[in-house]
């Protein structure tokens, strides 16, 4: 194994940490804020602070070249597009298990 591809791993490792405790924060910073509105902003929170840890270790490791804005902007719109597919899912199983509660007591 190329000791690059190791580094590049505890990089991609350590920034996931660092965005997921990042916006674990969020909803203790927020907590007026809607459900929906707590999650948009950590999505944008963590998506950040995970691109700017890459970036920091890119300075380190080399081959920054995948900072290009074209790239980061194409990753944040299919990390936005997952994050609203799987809201959309938990809706609706919420929805379809109230229903079938429903039924249950009737």
């Amino acid at each position: 194994m190329e000791m690059n591809a190791l580094f590049w791993g505890l990089a991609i490792g350590a920034a996931a940490l660092v965005a997921t405790a990042v916006s674990a924060q969020l909803p203790r910073l927020r907590p007026a804020s809607g459900r929906h509105a707590t999650l948009a902003l950590a999505l944008i929170a963590a998506y950040a602070t995970y691109e700017v840890v890459l970036f920091a270790f890119a300075a380190v490791l080399g081959d920054g070249g995948a900072f290009a804005l074209p790239i980061v902007a194409r990753l944040g719109l299919l990390n936005a597009l997952w994050m609203l597919g799987l809201v959309a899912a938990c809706e609706t199983a919420g929805l379809l298990i109230a229903l079938k509660r429903r039924r249950s007591l009737t």
